[in-house]
């Protein structure tokens, strides 16, 4: 086993992501120094406190190398995927700080929606039915960019004239167009290394933002073997090495979907953290966690935005589950804790 890391990296850090990777490292392990970056000035003021020390710096391959030569970083983590996809094709520049993260090609079999589709099918990983021309599209379709990430760039294309606008107005070549499925979102996130998944967990969705195939911002655990095959065979099968997550569609006869992966620390990190389950040991070390596996999380304030999205909706389901769960739901960015990592991320809403 190599020795565990001493310095940490997180870019991006007015992400609630590298704020809860931040709390769960110092927190967890108390040794390891934890340095945070980000692109905003604003973050020099308003960052997690458990940063040991913030820079701003801009989200570009040549300053983040220089900063992790400068910091003496162990392990640089990138959390988003416009920094992976400039990161990756120079990552032998990285050295061992990148060392966790698998090939290039390994990345963007699953990162492009089109090259994970096909892979997909051909393991027999059920899949949404794609339309392979403008003329092949019958509605209610979804065309998402084949290198986008969340719900950038998404259009739904319910009507004809959706279709028909969708055409004057997008490249072809740039989208995945398939069938739109309906039903709840789930993932299935791993750690992974050489093809082998060391260490998995499954959430569902139980609500989103924005509220129409957004991101995840309130979830629990779950469990489902066919989402864990999937995801264990694509890892194989890529070879990939580190983080990534599975996003799958559960309809409601129980049938399942995969959409889309992310080869990347995902914006759910926190559920399995919050319920006891060390996605991050294989690479920072074995730590005390306390086992909540009834634990709920959820993405303060813009979980409130959603539960507001649904009840104009008439759908009153998200924030009865909500109430219903009080004494187990952990805000990904608690104000009370990390006032100043609550108030940074707000500086994405802008």
């Amino acid at each position: 086993m190599p020795p565990e890391p001493r310095r940490v990296l997180l870019s991006d850090a007015t992400s609630y992501k590298a704020v809860v990777l931040a709390r769960f490292l110092k927190r967890r392990h108390p040794r390891l120094e934890v340095f945070t970056c980000d692109a905003r000035a604003g973050s020099r003021l308003l960052h997690t406190r458990f940063s040991d020390r913030h820079f701003v710096v801009p989200s570009e391959p040549e300053a983040l190398l220089r900063l992790v030569r400068d910091t003496g970083a162990d392990v640089f983590v990138p959390v988003n995927s416009r920094e992976l996809d400039l990161l990756m094709p120079r990552k032998a520049e990285f050295g061992a700080a990148l060392a966790y993260c698998g090939a290039l090609d390994a990345y963007q079999a699953l990162h492009r929606k089109d090259l994970l589709h096909a892979r997909a099918r051909s393991l027999g990983i059920a899949v949404p039915a794609r339309f392979e021309s403008p003329e092949a599209v019958r509605p209610p379709a979804v065309a998402k960019p084949v290198a986008g990430a969340a719900a950038k760039g998404v259009r739904y294309l319910d009507t004809a004239q959706d279709v028909d606008r969708f055409r004057r107005e997008c490249e072809w070549s740039s989208f995945l167009v398939q069938e739109h499925v309906l039903g709840e979102g789930a993932g299935y996130s791993v750690f992974a290394k050489d093809g082998a998944v060391l260490a998995g967990y499954g959430h569902r969705r139980l609500a989103e933002f924005p509220t129409r195939g957004g991101s995840s911002v309130y979830r629990e655990g779950w469990d489902d073997a066919r989402a864990r095959s999937a995801a264990e065979r694509l890892i194989a099968d890529t070879g990939w090495s580190g983080f990534a997550m599975f996003e799958f569609k559960r309809g409601a006869r129980g049938e399942l979907w995969l959409l889309e992966a992310n080869p990347r620390v995902w914006g759910s990190i926190h559920q399995p953290l919050a319920a006891g389950v060390d996605l991050l040991e294989p690479l920072f070390g074995k730590a005390q966690l306390p086992q909540r596996p009834d634990a709920r999380t959820y993405f303060s304030p813009v979980f409130y935005g959603a539960l507001l999205g649904y009840l104009l909706r008439g759908r009153v389901r998200p924030a009865l589950e909500f109430v219903k769960a009080l004494p187990r739901n952990r805000a990904d960015v608690p104000l009370h804790v990390d006032p100043l990592g609550f108030l940074g991320s707000l500086l994405r809403l802008g």
